[in-house]
């Protein structure tokens, strides 16, 4: 979870407040490629998400004796492709918001189904038995 809100915030809702601010436009007349932009943004996120990664596991680990099954390294390579995979959806949702208030209610309607569905709030036997009692209704 951790991954997709703050790959797509990070970089969506920052995209969002530059272009707010005008500062694409200032971003577009220097030499930058627009490419060289959007790589930088990814990679500052890419940058975070280090830390971030290793303070969660860490607290997991420390507070909670939660053990960590599994090769780090595959947890960093998974960890990256998350974090390159929602930081592409935040930039997705940039490109159709011109306001901040705009890239709020996106972000949140791009979230809200993958929290729901993911089983993080609610378990998915639940939302089973939600599907069949509705199905009944459209009979």
């Amino acid at each position: 979870m951790n991954l997709l809100t703050g790959s797509m915030w990070a970089v969506g809702y920052v995209i969002v407040d530059m272009r707010v601010r005008k500062l694409l436009k200032r971003l577009v007349a220097t030499p930058m490629k627009r490419s060289h932009f959007l790589w930088s943004t990814l990679g500052g996120r890419l940058a975070f998400m280090v830390p971030e990664l290793i303070v969660i596991l860490g607290a997991g680990v420390i507070l909670f004796g939660f053990p960590i099954r599994g090769n780090i390294f595959s947890i960093l390579i998974l960890s990256l492709l998350g974090t390159a995979s929602f930081a592409g959806l935040g930039m997705l949702v940039a490109c159709r918001a011109q306001k901040l208030e705009t890239v709020s209610g996106l972000m949140n309607l791009v979230m809200m189904p993958m929290f729901l569905l993911s089983g993080v709030f609610f378990r998915r036997r639940g939302f089973r038995m939600l599907y069949r009692y509705l199905c009944r209704l459209s009979l």
